[in-house]
């Protein structure tokens, strides 16, 4: 019995995408760091990538984060509550 050429084409996905996820932060250390650890310890399916960018103030960190957010389902951005302008 030879297999046709139907048999050989993909079944459908049987497990949802999960989202990419950027996650901006206004230090490069500790904000980072809690985050990444809570993404383990929550056991996070999302694609999460952490980054900071080198600039700390607010605004900044906000273009950035909107410039970017063609390429991610969801942004976010962690800004401690410093003085800023």
């Amino acid at each position: 019995m030879n297999r046709t050429r139907e048999s050989f084409k993909r079944g459908s996905a049987k497990f949802k995408s999960q989202p990419k996820v950027l996650v901006i932060c206004e230090d490069s250390k500790s904000s980072k760091i809690y985050l990444e650890e809570a993404s383990i310890f929550y056991r996070s399916h999302a694609e999460v990538l952490f980054d900071h960018i080198g600039k700390t103030d607010p605004l900044n960190i906000v273009s950035e984060a909107v410039s970017r957010s063609r390429k991610y389902d969801w942004v976010f951005c962690v800004i401690d509550r410093d003085n800023h302008d």
